[in-house]
């Protein structure tokens, strides 16, 4: 069995290869082929075939180039806060992943633009969250 690994980028290495292969093509796929060959011509069936493979290459390039970003995030982040910081978004990841998701986009942006400074304190972070929070309250109003 074949498996490619990111260079030190992903901790613990994720298998991308192997994983994907043994997901996408179970017996389901192959059973899946065999019936259609009593039906199909042998070109046909090479025709399905590669059509299929080149799918999964297609799935598996954009998952790599997913997990890349992931971790081109991740290593930003790691520059950009201290790691009580960190782990506070971590935390805060469990709830609000969305949230967290654009807040480090705009971490990740002020940090290339150095307008603010590095590395972000969980004390820092606490007053970027406030003022966020402060933002999107939510008012009701009865009419």
């Amino acid at each position: 069995m074949r498996s490619y690994a990111f260079d030190g980028l992903l901790e613990g290495k994720v298998f991308i290869e192997d994983k994907l292969l043994r997901q996408h093509c179970t017996g389901d796929f192959w059973e899946e082929l065999l019936s259609m060959s009593a039906d199909v011509s042998d070109e046909e069936l090479e025709r399905l075939k590669a059509a299929k493979m080149a799918d999964l290459q297609k799935r598996m390039a954009e998952e790599e180039e997913r997990l890349r970003r992931e971790a081109e995030r991740q290593a930003a982040m790691k520059m950009i806060l201290t790691p009580e910081a960190r782990q506070r978004l971590a935390n805060l990841r469990l709830v609000k992943p969305e949230l967290v998701a654009q807040l480090e986009e705009q971490l990740i942006q002020l940090a290339n633009s150095g307008r603010v400074p590095l590395p972000i304190t969980d004390e820092m972070l606490k007053e970027i969250l406030a003022r966020i929070a402060s933002k999107r309250e939510i008012r009701i109003r009865r009419l």
